[in-house]
């Protein structure tokens, strides 16, 4: 089974004072679906979504995902899936996070009907693309953490000054 909990080091300020200690955090990683499925009269594989998930289950979501969809109309559609390992990093997963479902010889898909470009979304931005490498930005650049630094007295307005911009949120709950 995947891990699906991480306990790591974290810096909190209580009191006005920094502190180290232990959490144990929830891990969300990119899941890619792929499809493997007779093209003519060659097999063929294609990935068709990705998606942000706590690991573990990989096989059940996408079979799941693909009932739901339409992509397939039943159970008997599926005839394999292979879910990849969880990635040591997941900001370069590439193969791993993955998983691949052999259709039956007999499953005709409609391309077009598969793909999702240009999904609108609030959320990350990771639902709705359509491969692991659709992740990857043009240009952007991690944070350098040596050198990196942020005043500390702002931490404890953050959440203050959060809410002031969050009128619906006040609304809704």
């Amino acid at each position: 089974m995947q891990r699906q909990t991480l306990e790591t080091t974290i810096s909190r300020v209580e009191n006005g004072r920094w502190l180290d200690t232990s959490d144990r955090v929830v891990l969300e990683e990119p899941l890619e679906l792929r499809l493997n499925y007779v093209d003519g009269l060659a097999r063929s594989e294609k990935a068709i979504s990705i998606t942000m998930r706590t690991p573990g289950n990989d096989a059940e979501l996408a079979a799941g995902f693909l009932f739901t969809e339409g992509i397939i109309p039943c159970p008997t559609a599926v005839t394999g899936i292979a879910a990849a390992e969880l990635a040591s990093d997941p900001h370069n997963a590439s193969d791993a996070n993955t998983v691949t479902v052999r259709l039956a010889d007999d499953i005709q898909l409609v391309w077009p009907s598969l793909e999702r470009h240009f999904y609108a979304t609030s959320s990350c931005g990771v639902c709705g693309k359509a491969s692991l490498s659709a992740l990857q930005v043009k240009g952007l650049k991690p944070i350098l953490r040596d050198g990196f630094t942020f005043d500390t007295t702002l931490i404890p307005l953050l959440s203050e000054r959060l809410r002031a911009g969050q009128a619906i949120f006040d609304r809704t709950g």
